[in-house]
């Protein structure tokens, strides 16, 4: 059975956010930044245990200049990505 990937209400709006910045710009280079960040999401999916731990909640993992942060539940089978910050934000206060 493949993992399933979720996103809470709260990454999904960390991507229209990235998208919406790098869009004031260039759209075309919006889209493929989120398609690479969304490959990285699936890469997750397929190995969730590759990620660093963050604290007992969350992992992360490395996406160009954006960090996503996401929990696995085993029983479910489950990747469940709770945010996507850039490296250069405070990431102890969004998360």
């Amino acid at each position: 059975m493949a993992t399933k990937i979720t996103y809470l209400p709260t990454a999904q709006n960390d991507l229209q956010d990235i998208f919406d910045y790098i869009a004031t710009d260039n759209s075309t280079a919006a889209e493929h930044y989120l398609n690479l960040i969304k490959a990285t999401c699936e890469r997750t999916g397929a190995y969730p245990f590759l990620g660093r731990r963050y604290d007992e909640r969350y992992s992360y993992v490395v996406s160009h200049q954006h960090l996503i942060f996401y929990s696995y539940d085993r029983l479910s089978d489950t990747v469940t990505i709770a945010r996507i910050i850039h490296t250069a934000r405070d990431i102890s206060s969004l998360i």
